[in-house]
């Protein structure tokens, strides 16, 4: 099954290009935290 280009993938590229910058992204379900999304933290 395709996904439609106005699907949930530009939401959740907009949200990974938001980790590649250096934010850190909480995750909530039913207003309760269920998960932390972080970039790695890199020798650069």
């Amino acid at each position: 099954m395709a996904m439609r280009p106005d699907s949930g993938w530009d939401l959740l590229v907009k949200y990974l290009r938001q980790v590649e910058a250096g934010e850190t992204l909480i995750i909530v379900r039913f207003a309760q935290p269920i998960a932390e999304l972080r970039p790695i933290a890199s020798n650069k």
